[in-house]
């Protein structure tokens, strides 16, 4: 490590360097610093000792400023010799007030960082990928999926572009320094806390988080989501469940905006695909698939265990899918389930069973497709559809809408047991449609009887996947069987499927 950087001394220094954001993340705070000594005075008053905002029990200390009023929490880091130089602007700031703020430190410098990003940034590129042998090498890989500077080993969820809000402090606390990506109701952003304490000590140097601001009008969202995952996080203390972390939440303008833990190897559809590309590459055809296999253990092992911790709690995601599931850096398959907007307690389902609209269509469990009242096992079902997808290398369901979901689902597993789903409009439609179709060419079973036991299921699910015949094909199937029942209560619960034989020696992360 060089001088530059031993000055700089932020704890987060190994994961940018493993990120490849060392460069970037230094010449922006010496170009802010060089700023801040051009607009601000020369003399400087002595820095005190602030408490923590995760430590309030702790006493704070502030300074008097020479007009008697007492200095807030913003700081900027001066790198020339390693020393956290406070300003006199209170965290509690307005956002016209913290964009002031900004424009008073950055100063004549900002048209110099904004030339400075443009020659460190990584700029995503998109390539076709494609896997020989096994089913990826049939199926969906080839329509690629972006692998930004995958030789770098730079994660295409780091400061894929420059977004308009870069340089911004907000909250007179944290500085945006690039966007992680968006969703239907929120968008993610880099940002430098500019004050960070830990364990009530006093740390020169920043950390990164990753914040997530909702849409205007979007902040019911955003509350629910920072209470779900404030009780979640507290009943895991010591953080083993892989569940994202939230610090903070605060106002920026219109927006409600939640602070976490950053999460920057990519959404698992991004991120999955990119390992399998090199596994696929580095080994032989029979050994990829092993590994392969093994990859998958880990990820559901870790997605099953979220879900443990919050059916524990009477808590159901209720959005399980790959992109609600977050890789932790580049190199590792180590991830934790986000987006927990949409989280409904155990006493509340019964709200929904007016409209069903709950859970993307590509993941819904066919008791919502069918509008039948429902319960914890709908995440469950989810899990079976990523499980089915990360073999696939494409989405196992892609219907839009709910009707043809029915019908993609009567083509994979077969007629729904009428005893469950007789009471529903739909289920009479679906099986009017199922009587009248032609026997699926190629499959074992002469007619499309309504009568289909359980290893008639099972044996068109192994078709369906192109599985081997080997021992992990094995206990993948009957894992992804159960998971995929139709009746919820025969599917195993998360617990439970953390106990089968598929994750018997799972050592891949």
């Amino acid at each position: 490590m060089d001088d530059l950087s031993e000055r700089l001394r932020i704890h987060d220094y190994t994961a940018l360097q493993t990120l490849g954001l060392v460069a970037l993340y230094n010449r922006i705070g010496l170009l802010i610093d060089d700023a801040h000594n051009k607009t601000q005075s020369a003399d400087s008053q002595p820095s005190g000792v602030y408490a923590s905002p995760e430590t309030p029990q702790r006493q704070r200390k502030h300074r008097d400023t020479p007009n008697g009023e007492t200095a807030g929490r913003s700081s900027s880091i001066d790198i020339t010799n390693g020393r956290k130089r406070k300003s006199g602007s209170s965290r509690l700031q307005s956002p016209e007030s913290s964009k002031r703020s900004f424009e008073v430190v950055a100063g004549n410098g900002k048209r110099n960082m904004k030339s400075a990003f443009a020659r460190v940034q990584a700029r995503a590129g998109d390539e076709q990928t494609d896997i020989d042998g096994g089913a990826l090498g049939r199926r969906a890989y080839a329509a690629g999926r972006g692998a930004a500077n995958a030789d770098r080993g730079l994660s295409v969820a780091a400061v894929e572009t420059r977004p308009a809000e870069y340089g911004e402090v907000w909250f007179d606390r944290y500085q945006i320094v690039g966007k992680l990506g968006e969703g239907a109701f929120s968008q993610a952003f880099l940002a430098m806390d500019l004050y960070c304490t830990r364990m009530g000590r006093r740390h020169d140097g920043t950390r990164l988080v990753s914040i997530k601001r909702m849409a205007a009008h979007e902040e019911v969202i955003g509350l629910s989501e920072h209470r779900t995952l404030t009780m979640l996080n507290a009943l895991d203390p010591r953080g083993r469940v892989p569940i994202v972390r939230v610090h903070d939440m605060f106002r920026h303008g219109v927006h409600a905006c939640l602070v976490m833990e950053p999460l920057l190897g990519g959404t698992l559809h991004d991120a999955f695909p990119r390992r399998v590309k090199a596994a696929y590459a580095a080994h032989d055809t029979e050994v990829a698939r092993r590994v392969h296999m093994d990859m998958i253990r880990a990820v559901v092992r870790q997605l099953l265990a979220a879900l443990t911790h919050m059916h524990s709690s009477a808590l159901i995601h209720a959005d399980i899918k790959t992109t609600n599931v977050i890789c932790g850096d580049a190199h590792s398959l180590s991830a934790k389930l986000i987006d927990f907007g949409n989280a409904v307690g155990d006493g509340d389902v019964a709200e929904y069973y007016r409209s069903f609209e709950i859970q993307t269509v590509w993941f819904r469990a066919p008791e919502v497709a069918y509008q039948r009242p429902f319960g914890r096992a709908i995440d469950v079902w989810s899990v079976g559809c990523v499980m089915c997808e990360l073999w696939l290398g494409r989405p196992l369901f892609t219907d839009m809408e709910n009707r043809s979901l029915v019908r993609s689902m009567l083509k994979l597993r077969g007629p729904p047991p009428a005893a469950l789903y007789a009471a529903s409009p739909i289920y009479t439609d679906a099986m009017r449609a199922w009587s009248a179709a032609r026997p699926t060419p190629g499959f074992r079973a002469p007619e499309p009887s309504l009568d289909w036991g359980a290893p008639l299921r099972a044996q068109w699910l192994r078709h369906s996947l192109h599985v081997g015949d080997d021992a992990d094909a094995d206990d993948f199937i009957a894992l992804a069987d159960a998971l995929l029942d139709y009746d919820p209560e025969q599917r195993p619960t998360a617990a439970e499927a953390l106990r089968h034989a598929f994750f018997d020696g799972t050592h891949f992360i």
